[in-house]
């Protein structure tokens, strides 16, 4: 989560604080921020909801990307091939 640091520190909250507000663990938190930890789009969640911004803020990305990454994530394996496929031929256009 590319945004989660300077969003933290703009409101004025130290990673405890953070985890305190989303239910998680601040050592989770402090290796998200580093980049050594893996996270679960529930504490994306949670995190977003704590620091009030939408989860695309987190990551940086504008909100239409994230719509079309969670899309993603509900399809299954064949319905995402096939959805690359689509893109793929699109983007060449």
């Amino acid at each position: 989560m590319q945004n989660l640091r300077s969003i933290r520190k703009a409101k004025g909250l130290s990673q405890a604080q953070l985890a305190e507000m989303a239910d998680v663990n601040q050592a989770t938190i402090s290796k998200i921020e580093s980049g050594t930890a893996n996270f679960t789009s529930e504490m994306v969640t949670k995190l977003a909801a704590a620091l009030a911004v939408s989860e695309a803020e987190l990551f940086g990305l504008p909100e239409l990307h994230l719509r079309v990454l969670q899309a993603i994530n509900r399809m299954d394996p064949s319905q995402r091939e096939a959805a690359l496929v689509v893109l793929e031929a699109m983007s060449r256009k």
